[in-house]
């Protein structure tokens, strides 16, 4: 009577074992099943954020280029005001230098009036 309990209780315990071992196989399967599907939303979630990214980084490409282009347009503006700057101070130079010029003929003329002036006055003596 004795082996047959001991037996009896080995086999509970086999059972017992099998449905715990069952129950954990389950138990993963379904935490296996749970991770698979998160791992399935977060690989949605990167697909959309490297999309978004991506989206960012051709707008940022296409604003760099309109920048660049901006740049260049604004480089080739400062080349000409550049010119037309040292153009107008070229001719600065020369009004600065015609401008002496004339007054030297003045103060020449103002000498050559007080001479005659005082020829004038010599004469009429």
């Amino acid at each position: 009577m004795q082996e047959t309990k001991w037996w009896k209780m080995r086999y509970l315990n086999k059972s017992d074992l099998v449905l715990r071992t069952e129950g954990t196989v389950i138990q993963l399967r379904q935490d296996n099943e749970a991770a698979k599907a998160q791992i399935e939303r977060l690989l949605g979630e990167l697909r959309e954020a490297q999309e978004e990214l991506d989206g960012f980084t051709s707008r940022a490409e296409e604003e760099r280029f309109v920048l660049l282009f901006k740049i260049s347009a604004l480089n080739d503006e400062l080349k000409i005001v550049s010119k037309d700057a040292d153009s107008h101070h070229v001719h600065l130079v020369q009004e600065q230098a015609d401008s002496a010029r004339l007054w030297n003929d003045i103060e020449e003329l103002e000498k050559a009036l007080v001479e005659v002036n005082d020829a004038c006055d010599e004469a009429e003596d």
